[in-house]
């Protein structure tokens, strides 16, 4: 008489232990990226005069789709490249290997950017007009609890290529642990979506050194309906409700605007900004000069 036959447990979902698990993966590497925000105190938005009256008088920030975003492909990518560098020493999402960032690319995300420096020639000259524009200075403390409540990622843009690749690794062998499980197909596709999300966030975090003079925040969500969407676009752009009488603290004109001190401050008060103050930068101090 044969030895009985074991018989093989049913394939698992990914329960709420898998989750957790990845959930805290992602949750240590994001942990890394966002720790330079505890010494930060503010952000600033650079744009046009136009927009910047725009933003403040409708109390919302525009997070634009990536995919379309006029930035430099190179500049919002760039992550990509370590991406793919950790990916050859996973063993199981390998097999996919340079298809995640192709299916990143076409993820859904939407950002919104401010910078930690308000002296930023490049973001005066690239956003706000070559100096004719406006630097809208957000509080990051209040603003912060904003985004905690209503779930949109920000963080402080990670230029470190060596602690880049290290969040990657550290993440990808998270989710490699878990593939290993007898998963069922739709445990596996859970597994991977989660995966895929995570890998979008850290990705979208990561920087070449190329442009760390930029000291990028980025404010990111996917194309959530909880969200309103920007009416009347070509292109597909979500309001992020981050103007308050509690973050918007101070106003910078560029050293061209043609607004004055005063009418700002008058826009600002009639607006409910109360605590903004509005300066201008000195056109003998201008960085564009």
């Amino acid at each position: 008489m044969g030895s009985p036959k074991l018989k093989r447990p049913p394939p698992l979902s990914l329960t709420e232990k898998g989750l957790r698990q990845l959930s805290r993966a992602f949750d240590e590497a994001r942990d890394a990226i966002v720790a330079p925000l505890n010494s930060m105190v503010m952000g600033y938005h650079f744009t046009r005069r136009d927009a910047a009256r725009s933003i403040l008088h409708s109390r919302v920030l525009w997070a634009s789709d990536l995919r379309v975003s006029k930035n430099d492909k190179n500049e919002l990518f760039s992550g990509f490249e370590i991406l793919r560098q950790a990916i050859e020493g996973s063993s199981v999402i390998s097999e996919m290997g340079d298809k995640i960032p192709e299916l990143l690319r076409d993820l859904c995300y939407h950002a919104a950017c401010l910078s930690s420096e308000w002296n930023t020639e490049r973001q005066w000259a690239d956003f706000a007009g070559g100096g004719t524009g406006w630097a809208i200075g957000f509080a990051l403390e209040p603003m912060n609890k904003i985004c905690i409540r209503l779930n949109i990622q920000h963080f402080p843009i990670n230029y470190d290529v060596p602690l880049q690749l290290s969040l990657f690794k550290g993440y990808l062998t998270a989710a490699e642990n878990l593939a290993w499980e007898e998963l069922s197909d739709l445990g596996r596709r859970e597994w991977y979506d989660k995966m895929l999300l995570g890998l979008g966030t850290l990705a979208f975090a990561s920087k070449s050194p190329n442009y760390s003079s930029e000291r990028e925040l980025r404010l990111c969500i996917t194309c959530d309906d909880a969200f309103k969407k920007v009416p009347a676009l070509s292109y597909c752009a979500r309001e992020l409700p981050l103007c308050t009488s509690q973050t918007i603290r101070e106003v910078i004109l560029g050293a061209e605007c043609d607004d004055s001190v005063e009418e700002v401050a008058q826009f600002l008060k009639e607006h409910g900004y109360s605590r903004a103050t509005v300066r201008r930068i000195d056109k003998s101090l201008s960085l564009l000069h």
